[in-house]
């Protein structure tokens, strides 16, 4: 794991990580996970304490949103898109129908019986 984390005295506009997650309408875990990953910058509020408090700047906040809304998925920005166009979004991205074959179909499972019988 790595943390993009950097020393400073924190100050009154800095965000929690529940605040930055609410700013970007993700689940404060996600938020954690991507200050672990360095994605969004933060700093330690108390390194001395068993479980690290973290504090997001605004300015970090900013720069995330920036690198990520070009091209990335709705899901991830917190685009506050719509059922419809988010599906819209997946459909051109490919993720979705692009099955050639059916998982609820006989062949289907005929075709995992075999593979199944040869592999033992």
């Amino acid at each position: 794991m790595r943390y993009h984390v950097e020393k400073r005295e924190m100050t009154a506009a800095d965000l929690s990580l529940p605040e930055a997650a609410a700013e970007l309408a993700l689940h404060v875990d996600t938020v954690r996970s991507l200050v672990r990953e360095g994605a969004i910058a933060a700093y330690r509020v108390n390194p001395a304490a068993r479980r690290p408090s973290y504090r997001v700047t605004r300015d970090a906040l900013q720069a995330y949103r920036q690198r990520n809304a070009a091209g990335s998925s709705p899901s991830q920005t917190g685009s506050g898109m719509s059922g419809a166009e988010m599906l819209e979004y997946w459909e051109r991205e490919g993720a979705l129908g692009g099955r050639a074959y059916d998982l609820d179909s006989p062949e289907y499972a005929r075709r995992l019986r075999t593979d199944a019988e040869r592999r033992s």
